[in-house]
């Protein structure tokens, strides 16, 4: 809705004095006797003062030329007549003392950087960061600072990685799933409408599940391969993302009071680098994304490089997976089949999505710097926005 002014026309105090002054009696011609040959005056008179005597104009006289001196030489005003309007001359001192104190106008544009006026007619200036096509002249400042406000989440989840990342070995990983409710089964609900992180150690009352459908998994194997193959191309400005389809099995052994995991390649069953590891959870992170498809958990693991284990395996599970490496950031979108059943029946499936630094002790190296704690958000804030435009890409929450 458009505000409207509204313009009420002003009433003039001396209206009643031009009128009397045009109405001005008719010329009244007298004769005099003189020796010197003087033009004939005409007396007029005026109702409120005395009579005027001006030259006449004859016949053979130039107008032209006593108008062009009327207008180089106006009359003064009239004075106000005082028996009609007694307000007359309060009038007429209002409007030549508001003639006086009259701003000068402006010569040239005021600057874009002046604060706007508070008088009645900012309203036909242009907003400070256009000009006056209405066209932005520049960009606009994130702030009055000029600057953009750390992200809330990428700041706790740093001061979350900070507590644990001086260790060696050290893993993390962000993992979409969703947040289950223990009582009622279903995905939490909690009084925010917003990306929210759930306080660390709250969470006997709720689960996290990293499972996803094959249409979702599908979504995502193609919306990432589409990335691949636009990074490929010879205009592409940006950092290049690699592929990687990897077919692994992962056996698990108990050794004393830990699990060891050994990974084998599926086609020649050789151990792969680095594929013989102690896995021990350190500390999770819930964030709840209401609206979302997903939540997701930070997670910070340690895998301790261990000896090969003895004996039978307690279970095994195969991994069909597919990386994406972006710079600093590994997205790997796994699906995983368990053992093959005793009584036939098709083993458990599951899909995965995670993303991990590629190498979290660039993190450490980054943190003992001057500016470490900067640095550390940053790359905590590339990790959550891959999280979050992923999570964009799956859709709203059903």
């Amino acid at each position: 809705m458009e505000l409207q002014e509204n313009h009420s026309s002003g009433e003039s105090g001396s209206g009643s004095d031009s009128d009397s002054d045009s109405a001005s009696t008719p010329d009244i011609e007298l004769d005099f006797d003189s020796d010197d040959d003087e033009p004939e005056q005409t007396i007029t008179h005026d109702d409120n003062g005395p009579p005027l005597k001006r030259p006449r104009v004859s016949d053979d006289t130039d107008t032209t030329a006593v108008t062009d001196k009327q207008k180089s030489d106006p009359q003064p005003n009239p004075e106000p007549n005082l028996e009609e309007d007694p307000f007359a001359a309060f009038d007429a001192i209002r409007n030549q003392n508001q003639m006086n104190h009259a701003p000068p106008k402006p010569t040239q544009l005021m600057s874009n950087h002046a604060p706007a006026s508070s008088s009645s007619s900012s309203h036909a200036q242009a907003r400070p960061w256009a000009n006056q096509s209405g066209q932005p002249s520049r960009p606009l400042e994130p702030s009055i600072f000029n600057t953009i406000p750390t992200d809330p989440v990428a700041r706790r989840v740093a001061e979350f990685l900070t507590e644990h990342l001086p260790r060696p070995n050290v893993e993390i990983e962000a993992k979409l799933g969703v947040l289950i409710d223990k009582q009622s089964n279903q995905r939490i609900k909690l009084a925010v409408e917003s990306e929210t992180v759930l306080a660390a150690g709250d969470d006997k009352w709720y689960r996290f599940e990293s499972n996803m459908t094959m249409d979702q998994h599908s979504m995502f194997n193609k919306m990432l391969n589409e990335q691949v193959t636009r990074s490929q191309h010879r205009d592409y400005k940006g950092a290049k993302i690699q592929y990687k389809h990897t077919k692994e099995c992962d056996r698990f052994y108990d050794v004393g009071q830990s699990k060891v995991r050994v990974t084998t390649d599926q086609a020649t069953g050789q151990v792969v680098p680095g594929g013989i590891v102690e896995k021990v959870r350190v500390a999770n992170l819930n964030v709840f994304s209401p609206g979302s498809a997903f939540d997701y958990r930070i997670s910070v693991n340690v895998e301790v490089p261990v000896k090969m284990p003895t004996g039978t395996p307690l279970f095994e599970r195969n991994k069909d997976r597919l990386s994406y490496t972006h710079q600093a950031i590994k997205f790997d979108l796994t699906q995983v089949k368990g053992a093959q059943r005793a009584n036939g029946s098709p083993p458990d499936m599951t899909h995965e999505l995670e993303l991990e630094f590629v190498c979290p002790k660039d993190l450490l190296r980054d943190r003992d710097r001057t500016d470490g704690d900067r640095k550390l958000v940053e790359a905590v804030g590339v990790l959550i926005n891959n999280v979050r435009m992923l999570n964009a890409r799956a859709g709203r929450r059903r």
